[in-house]
């Protein structure tokens, strides 16, 4: 897991947006990833903390690939949200981290 973090970090993503499997899927054409996928995928809750696998204990977490999906919209899932501007799921009042 900690591998395909880094690998989704070098292709300029801050968090995995979906799942390998999900991702393999929107990459083949007449394809298309499940509308709902449940598979888990590990975020950071600050992503502006560098990949390190010492520095990931109490900053990680692990969401389902469509919860990825809608926090990467914009949508506040269980009162989480992710700001894009500052790289960190934060709790629906926009004051407190997460």
């Amino acid at each position: 897991i900690f591998v395909k973090t880094c690998f989704s970090a070098r292709l300029g993503f801050y968090q995995p947006p979906t799942c390998l499997k999900c991702a393999h899927a929107t990459s083949v054409p007449k394809k298309s990833p499940p509308n709902k996928c449940n598979r888990l995928i590990l975020w950071r809750k600050n992503a502006t903390i560098p990949l390190h696998p010492t520095t990931l204990e109490d900053n990680i977490v692990f969401i389902q690939c469509h919860v990825a999906h809608l926090l990467l919209k914009g949508a506040c899932v269980d009162g989480v949200v992710w700001d894009k501007r500052c790289k960190r799921l934060l709790s629906s009042s926009l004051s407190s981290k997460w």
